[in-house]
């Protein structure tokens, strides 16, 4: 049972159900019970501290890591990822580089040299700009 790791470390806890406990937070200064712990069919184990600590609050105040809430016999899926295209960002940094000249704005070195970087790589103004200022009435 993954989350007996877990309570074997906390000072107090009290079960309320099948595969549910409550107890005293060790990530902070915890008076009375505020950590809900939580064990899932396939494992995993959710922790919510109602006084705000992140789960990785919690276990590390108790010297564990994520793999006692995620045992290896959990199913893990993993989050689905949304890629970028860089010519989309190498456009954006063009576009407030055009922007920046045009209005008299001083860039850094660093925006400077990512300006030129974007250029090199093909970036090119895309309206984005315009639009905003045609929305908002104007940069400022």
């Amino acid at each position: 049972m993954a989350a007996q790791d877990l309570l074997d470390r906390l000072e107090k806890y009290k079960q309320l159900g099948d595969g549910k406990w409550i107890a005293v937070c060790p990530a902070h200064n915890d008076l009375s019970p505020s950590l809900a712990v939580d064990e899932m069919p396939d494992g995993k184990v959710l922790l919510k501290c109602w006084s705000g600590c992140s789960a990785l609050d919690v276990i590390t105040a108790v010297g564990l890591d994520w793999s006692t809430l995620f045992p290896e016999t959990s199913q893990h899926y993993p989050a689905p990822r949304r890629r970028v295209q860089s010519d989309s960002v190498d456009d954006f940094i063009v576009e407030l580089g055009e922007y920046a000249r045009s209005s008299g704005k001083r860039l850094t070195e660093a925006d400077k040299k990512a300006y030129a970087d974007a250029l090199k790589r093909g970036g090119k103004r895309n309206g984005f700009v315009d639009k905003v200022k045609q929305e908002s009435g104007g940069l400022e």
